[in-house]
């Protein structure tokens, strides 16, 4: 039983050390995409941003999915490269398409990375505007495990003209001070609350409990990993500002703003 124990950690540290190679490799010869899922206005259906995930390119340039490597590289100290690398082709995007408005997320790691402010200072300096159709988003998690400095990293955002958005909204037991003083525009509901809201309609009450402590702090509500109409429908009338989810549309890395050369980008978060 021990040895197999071993082995299964041996098999666990191999992989993650080849993960992290893989990383690295992308990292230095520029394979790594963003890929693009809409946020969508409840009320009139229309898109209103782009959420950026992160994609590396595999053989034959087919991007993979991000999402499974995110723990290695922050063991590894390499989510820090990646949310720099992120910021980067983002504000590319905002500089190529007047209007359009993207959202990025950051790791906990990067919330006390002076680096990544850096980049982001030079990156917008002089540029307000640009900066302003960019939200970065955080996770409720991360922000609450050291809110003095998360509270200094959102002050230092909107200093230069970035939105600010708590992911995870509803995962720890965030109180009314903690969300006043992180001074945020808007919090995206944890999808784990969504995503079954039609075949488990209780849960319509801690949805509802989370927009209403969001509505008594000014806050927009972005609703996470709507998957049908039913559940889109719940939310709406519950008073969700904002949805987003495979029922709108799958993160592309195929710019969608291409092939609907007018959309609405105009995302009215409450500052």
């Amino acid at each position: 039983m021990g040895h197999r124990h071993g082995s299964t950690y041996g098999s666990e540290v191999h992989r993650d050390l080849a993960v992290a190679e893989r990383l690295r490799w992308c990292l230095q010869n520029d394979s790594v995409a963003l890929a693009f899922q809409p946020i969508i206005a409840s009320g009139s259906g229309e898109v209103v941003s782009y959420e950026c995930l992160l994609r590396l390119l595999g053989d034959g340039a087919m991007p993979h999915g991000a999402g499974p490597m995110i723990k290695v590289a922050e063991r590894t100290g390499l989510i820090r490269r990646l949310d720099i690398r992120a910021l980067e082709l983002a504000v590319r995007e905002l500089e190529r398409v007047p209007g359009l408005r993207l959202a990025i997320n950051v790791s906990g790691l990067t919330t006390s990375d002076r680096q990544w402010l850096r980049r982001l200072g030079a990156l917008v300096q002089g540029r307000r505007e640009l900066a302003e159709r960019l939200t970065v988003e955080i996770t409720e998690t991360a922000a609450m495990q050291d809110l003095a400095e998360s509270i200094r990293f959102v002050a230092t955002l909107r200093d230069v003209g970035c939105h600010v958005a708590l992911d995870d909204f509803g995962a720890r037991n965030t109180s009314f001070r903690n969300l006043k003083v992180l001074a945020v525009d808007q919090v995206k509901i944890d999808g784990s609350f969504t995503a079954s809201l039609a075949q488990y309609p209780e849960d319509i009450a801690y949805v509802a409990a989370l927009q209403n402590l969001a509505d008594a702090c000014g806050l927009a509500t972005v609703a996470e990993w709507v998957e049908d109409a039913a559940t889109a429908r719940l939310l709406s009338d519950h008073g969700v500002n904002y949805l987003q989810g495979y029922h709108f549309g799958r993160p592309s890395v195929t710019r969608p703003w291409l092939r609907n050369p007018e959309p609405s980008l105009v995302l009215g978060v409450a500052r």
